[in-house]
Protein backbone atom coordinates (compact mmCIF):
# COMPACT_ATOMS: atom_id res chain seq x y z
CA UNK A 1 0.00 0.00 0.00
CA UNK A 2 3.31 2.41 0.44
CA UNK A 3 3.18 2.80 -3.27
CA UNK A 4 -0.26 3.99 -3.89
CA UNK A 5 -0.19 6.61 -0.61
CA UNK A 6 3.06 8.15 -1.91
CA UNK A 7 1.46 8.07 -5.57
CA UNK A 8 3.99 5.59 -6.69
CA UNK A 9 3.23 2.88 -9.59
CA UNK A 10 3.24 -0.54 -8.49
CA UNK A 11 6.47 -2.32 -9.93
CA UNK A 12 5.11 -4.61 -12.70
CA UNK A 13 6.18 -8.08 -12.33
CA UNK A 14 9.09 -8.80 -15.56
CA UNK A 15 6.87 -9.63 -19.16
CA UNK A 16 3.70 -7.73 -17.85
CA UNK A 17 2.65 -4.78 -20.12
CA UNK A 18 1.86 -1.46 -18.92
CA UNK A 19 -1.61 -0.93 -20.08
CA UNK A 20 -2.07 2.73 -18.25
CA UNK A 21 0.32 4.23 -20.96
CA UNK A 22 -0.69 4.59 -24.92
CA UNK A 23 1.45 2.13 -26.80
CA UNK A 24 3.41 4.12 -29.44
CA UNK A 25 3.69 3.68 -32.99
CA UNK A 26 6.29 4.06 -35.62
CA UNK A 27 4.56 6.71 -38.48
CA UNK A 28 3.66 4.64 -41.71
CA UNK A 29 5.82 5.38 -44.02
CA UNK A 30 3.47 7.30 -47.17
CA UNK A 31 2.89 4.92 -50.29
CA UNK A 32 4.60 5.92 -53.70
CA UNK A 33 1.27 8.25 -54.77
CA UNK A 34 1.83 10.34 -51.88
CA UNK A 35 5.47 10.84 -51.66
CA UNK A 36 5.04 12.26 -55.21
CA UNK A 37 4.86 16.14 -55.88
CA UNK A 38 2.12 17.24 -56.44
CA UNK A 39 0.36 19.32 -58.89
CA UNK A 40 -1.97 22.48 -58.33
CA UNK A 41 -4.81 19.74 -58.79
CA UNK A 42 -3.15 17.40 -56.34
CA UNK A 43 -2.37 15.12 -58.95
CA UNK A 44 1.13 14.01 -59.67
CA UNK A 45 3.13 16.48 -62.56
CA UNK A 46 4.59 14.44 -65.38
CA UNK A 47 8.21 14.26 -66.00
CA UNK A 48 10.30 12.87 -68.13
CA UNK A 49 13.39 10.54 -67.00
CA UNK A 50 15.43 13.48 -66.02
CA UNK A 51 12.87 14.58 -63.69
CA UNK A 52 11.55 17.67 -65.90
CA UNK A 53 7.84 18.70 -65.74
CA UNK A 54 5.86 17.34 -69.10
CA UNK A 55 2.86 19.77 -70.21
CA UNK A 56 -0.90 18.49 -69.89
CA UNK A 57 -1.68 16.25 -72.52
CA UNK A 58 1.42 14.51 -73.34
CA UNK A 59 0.49 11.02 -71.28
CA UNK A 60 -0.70 8.94 -74.39
CA UNK A 61 -3.18 5.81 -72.83
CA UNK A 62 -4.53 3.61 -75.43
CA UNK A 63 -7.56 2.08 -74.15
CA UNK A 64 -8.49 -1.05 -76.10
CA UNK A 65 -11.88 -3.08 -76.15
CA UNK A 66 -11.95 -6.82 -76.26
CA UNK A 67 -15.44 -7.48 -76.36
CA UNK A 68 -17.61 -7.86 -79.77
CA UNK A 69 -19.93 -5.25 -78.64
CA UNK A 70 -20.82 -2.32 -77.32
CA UNK A 71 -22.78 -2.74 -74.23
CA UNK A 72 -21.77 -5.04 -70.94
CA UNK A 73 -20.24 -4.12 -67.82
CA UNK A 74 -16.92 -4.39 -69.40
CA UNK A 75 -17.42 -1.81 -72.19
CA UNK A 76 -19.18 0.58 -69.40
CA UNK A 77 -16.20 -0.24 -66.99
CA UNK A 78 -13.55 0.88 -69.53
CA UNK A 79 -15.25 4.11 -70.39
CA UNK A 80 -15.73 4.83 -66.55
CA UNK A 81 -12.13 4.47 -66.40
CA UNK A 82 -11.02 6.05 -69.87
CA UNK A 83 -13.00 9.31 -68.82
CA UNK A 84 -11.17 9.26 -65.27
CA UNK A 85 -8.10 9.20 -66.95
CA UNK A 86 -8.76 11.97 -69.66
CA UNK A 87 -10.00 14.33 -66.56
CA UNK A 88 -6.57 13.99 -65.07
CA UNK A 89 -4.82 15.55 -68.32
CA UNK A 90 -3.96 11.89 -70.37
CA UNK A 91 -4.55 11.64 -73.95
CA UNK A 92 -7.08 8.50 -74.70
CA UNK A 93 -7.35 6.80 -77.58
CA UNK A 94 -10.23 4.52 -77.69
CA UNK A 95 -9.69 1.68 -79.52
CA UNK A 96 -12.74 -1.12 -80.16
CA UNK A 97 -11.29 -3.86 -82.08
CA UNK A 98 -14.75 -4.72 -83.51
CA UNK A 99 -14.64 -1.61 -85.42
CA UNK A 100 -11.36 -2.40 -86.86
CA UNK A 101 -10.62 -4.48 -89.76
CA UNK A 102 -8.12 -7.49 -88.27
CA UNK A 103 -7.96 -9.83 -90.14
CA UNK A 104 -6.58 -13.65 -88.96
CA UNK A 105 -2.74 -14.47 -89.05
CA UNK A 106 -2.04 -16.60 -91.55
CA UNK A 107 1.92 -17.84 -90.19
CA UNK A 108 3.61 -16.52 -92.91
CA UNK A 109 6.31 -15.47 -90.61
CA UNK A 110 7.04 -12.62 -93.06
CA UNK A 111 6.87 -9.64 -89.93
CA UNK A 112 9.67 -12.01 -88.26
CA UNK A 113 11.78 -11.92 -91.27
CA UNK A 114 10.99 -8.38 -92.70
CA UNK A 115 9.10 -6.46 -90.14
CA UNK A 116 6.41 -5.80 -92.43
CA UNK A 117 3.31 -8.22 -92.09
CA UNK A 118 1.86 -9.77 -95.16
CA UNK A 119 -1.72 -8.88 -94.31
CA UNK A 120 -3.56 -5.17 -95.21
CA UNK A 121 -5.40 -4.37 -93.11
CA UNK A 122 -5.86 -1.77 -89.63
CA UNK A 123 -3.32 -3.22 -87.61
CA UNK A 124 0.14 -1.41 -89.17
CA UNK A 125 -1.76 1.53 -88.03
CA UNK A 126 -2.78 -0.03 -84.28
CA UNK A 127 0.67 -1.25 -84.22
CA UNK A 128 2.19 2.05 -84.28
CA UNK A 129 -0.18 4.06 -82.06
CA UNK A 130 0.73 0.91 -79.54
CA UNK A 131 4.52 1.72 -79.74
CA UNK A 132 3.57 5.54 -79.19
CA UNK A 133 1.18 4.81 -75.92
CA UNK A 134 2.85 5.48 -72.48
CA UNK A 135 0.30 2.59 -71.33
CA UNK A 136 -2.72 0.61 -71.81
CA UNK A 137 -6.53 0.53 -70.03
CA UNK A 138 -7.30 -3.13 -71.53
CA UNK A 139 -10.06 -5.06 -70.97
CA UNK A 140 -12.74 -8.31 -72.22
CA UNK A 141 -15.02 -10.86 -70.62
CA UNK A 142 -14.34 -14.63 -70.34
CA UNK A 143 -15.72 -16.39 -72.82
CA UNK A 144 -16.05 -20.19 -73.04
CA UNK A 145 -13.49 -20.17 -69.97
CA UNK A 146 -11.00 -18.07 -71.87
CA UNK A 147 -11.30 -15.17 -73.94
CA UNK A 148 -13.14 -13.88 -76.75
CA UNK A 149 -12.45 -14.58 -80.29
CA UNK A 150 -11.95 -11.07 -81.27
CA UNK A 151 -9.12 -10.62 -78.75
CA UNK A 152 -7.21 -13.42 -79.86
CA UNK A 153 -7.13 -12.16 -83.43
CA UNK A 154 -5.78 -9.27 -82.13
CA UNK A 155 -3.44 -10.60 -79.67
CA UNK A 156 -1.83 -13.34 -82.46
CA UNK A 157 -1.44 -10.19 -84.49
CA UNK A 158 1.00 -8.18 -82.42
CA UNK A 159 2.69 -11.47 -81.05
CA UNK A 160 5.54 -11.14 -83.17
CA UNK A 161 5.71 -7.66 -83.84
CA UNK A 162 5.52 -5.93 -80.36
CA UNK A 163 5.94 -8.99 -78.06
CA UNK A 164 9.07 -10.39 -79.84
CA UNK A 165 10.90 -7.35 -80.19
CA UNK A 166 9.90 -5.95 -76.39
CA UNK A 167 8.63 -2.80 -78.26
CA UNK A 168 5.83 -2.47 -75.07
CA UNK A 169 8.68 -3.14 -72.76
CA UNK A 170 8.21 -1.07 -69.51
CA UNK A 171 4.68 -0.09 -70.62
CA UNK A 172 2.26 -0.01 -68.26
CA UNK A 173 -0.98 -1.90 -68.03
CA UNK A 174 -4.20 -1.64 -66.35
CA UNK A 175 -6.78 -4.48 -67.63
CA UNK A 176 -10.37 -5.59 -66.31
CA UNK A 177 -11.81 -8.90 -66.94
CA UNK A 178 -15.65 -9.93 -65.85
CA UNK A 179 -17.17 -13.42 -65.66
CA UNK A 180 -20.36 -14.60 -65.58
CA UNK A 181 -20.00 -17.58 -63.47
CA UNK A 182 -16.18 -18.62 -62.38
CA UNK A 183 -14.09 -19.50 -64.60
CA UNK A 184 -11.28 -18.17 -66.95
CA UNK A 185 -10.01 -15.70 -64.50
CA UNK A 186 -6.01 -16.92 -65.36
CA UNK A 187 -6.18 -17.11 -69.13
CA UNK A 188 -7.89 -13.88 -69.31
CA UNK A 189 -5.32 -12.44 -67.35
CA UNK A 190 -1.82 -13.16 -69.71
CA UNK A 191 -3.69 -11.45 -72.36
CA UNK A 192 -4.90 -8.58 -71.03
CA UNK A 193 -1.88 -7.96 -69.26
CA UNK A 194 0.14 -8.52 -72.66
CA UNK A 195 2.10 -11.49 -70.48
CA UNK A 196 5.46 -11.94 -72.28
CA UNK A 197 5.65 -8.58 -73.84
CA UNK A 198 8.17 -7.31 -70.66
CA UNK A 199 5.36 -4.82 -69.68
CA UNK A 200 4.65 -3.38 -66.25
CA UNK A 201 1.49 -4.61 -64.64
CA UNK A 202 -0.82 -2.15 -62.64
CA UNK A 203 -3.61 -3.79 -61.39
CA UNK A 204 -5.92 -6.52 -62.74
CA UNK A 205 -10.00 -6.27 -61.88
CA UNK A 206 -12.20 -9.36 -62.45
CA UNK A 207 -15.44 -8.95 -61.31
CA UNK A 208 -18.50 -11.89 -61.33
CA UNK A 209 -20.95 -10.28 -62.89
CA UNK A 210 -24.04 -13.23 -62.58
CA UNK A 211 -26.09 -14.69 -65.64
CA UNK A 212 -27.72 -12.40 -66.26
CA UNK A 213 -25.52 -9.32 -65.42
CA UNK A 214 -26.36 -7.64 -62.25
CA UNK A 215 -23.57 -5.92 -61.16
CA UNK A 216 -23.10 -2.12 -62.19
CA UNK A 217 -20.49 -0.08 -62.98
CA UNK A 218 -21.30 2.45 -60.03
CA UNK A 219 -21.29 -0.56 -57.75
CA UNK A 220 -17.97 -0.62 -57.97
CA UNK A 221 -16.96 3.32 -59.15
CA UNK A 222 -14.38 4.04 -56.41
CA UNK A 223 -12.40 0.65 -57.15
CA UNK A 224 -11.93 1.27 -60.94
CA UNK A 225 -11.08 5.13 -59.69
CA UNK A 226 -8.64 4.16 -57.77
CA UNK A 227 -6.80 1.84 -60.52
CA UNK A 228 -6.76 4.37 -62.55
CA UNK A 229 -5.19 6.88 -60.72
CA UNK A 230 -2.67 4.16 -60.14
CA UNK A 231 -2.01 3.96 -63.57
CA UNK A 232 -1.48 7.34 -64.05
CA UNK A 233 1.20 7.78 -61.27
CA UNK A 234 2.64 4.94 -62.66
CA UNK A 235 3.29 6.39 -65.91
CA UNK A 236 4.36 9.88 -64.13
CA UNK A 237 6.59 8.71 -61.96
CA UNK A 238 8.11 6.12 -64.34
CA UNK A 239 7.63 3.11 -62.21
CA UNK A 240 10.10 0.48 -62.82
CA UNK A 241 9.05 -3.20 -63.79
CA UNK A 242 8.45 -5.61 -60.80
CA UNK A 243 11.21 -7.67 -59.58
CA UNK A 244 8.95 -10.62 -60.74
CA UNK A 245 8.41 -9.27 -64.11
CA UNK A 246 12.26 -8.54 -64.59
CA UNK A 247 13.25 -12.11 -63.46
CA UNK A 248 10.73 -13.87 -65.75
CA UNK A 249 11.92 -11.49 -68.58
CA UNK A 250 15.58 -12.39 -67.86
CA UNK A 251 14.86 -16.10 -67.75
CA UNK A 252 12.29 -16.05 -71.39
CA UNK A 253 15.20 -13.73 -72.94
CA UNK A 254 17.91 -16.67 -72.41
CA UNK A 255 15.49 -18.91 -73.71
CA UNK A 256 15.10 -16.76 -76.90
CA UNK A 257 18.39 -15.79 -77.46
CA UNK A 258 20.37 -19.19 -77.07
CA UNK A 259 17.46 -21.64 -78.76
CA UNK A 260 16.06 -19.06 -81.08
CA UNK A 261 17.68 -16.16 -82.62
CA UNK A 262 21.22 -17.11 -82.03
CA UNK A 263 20.74 -20.32 -84.44
CA UNK A 264 17.80 -18.42 -86.48
CA UNK A 265 17.14 -21.05 -88.93
CA UNK A 266 17.11 -19.96 -92.23
CA UNK A 267 16.84 -16.50 -91.31
CA UNK A 268 13.04 -16.81 -90.25
CA UNK A 269 13.95 -14.26 -86.97
CA UNK A 270 16.38 -11.56 -89.62
CA UNK A 271 14.17 -8.63 -88.01
CA UNK A 272 13.91 -9.48 -84.06
CA UNK A 273 17.55 -10.18 -84.25
CA UNK A 274 18.22 -6.63 -85.79
CA UNK A 275 15.61 -5.54 -83.12
CA UNK A 276 17.15 -7.27 -80.21
CA UNK A 277 21.19 -6.17 -81.04
CA UNK A 278 19.61 -2.46 -81.84
CA UNK A 279 18.57 -2.45 -78.04
CA UNK A 280 21.77 -4.46 -76.65
CA UNK A 281 20.01 -7.76 -76.22
CA UNK A 282 22.33 -9.40 -78.31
Amino acid sequence: MAHRRLGRRRPRPPGERDHSRPRSRLPRRPRLWQRLPRGPEGRPPRTDPRGRRLEEGTMKVMAIYGNPTREGFVHGALDHVAQRLAATGAEVERLRLADAAIRDCVGCFQCLRTGVCSIQDDMSGIIERMRAADGFLTGASVRNGYFPALYKRFYERITYLLGFTRDLGGKHVLAIGAVGMATGKKHLRRQLMFDGFQTSPVAYLFFHVGIPTRLRVEDVAGRLDRAADRLATAIASHAPLPLSARLSGAINGFVMRQFMFKPNPGGVYDYIVQRWRDKGLM
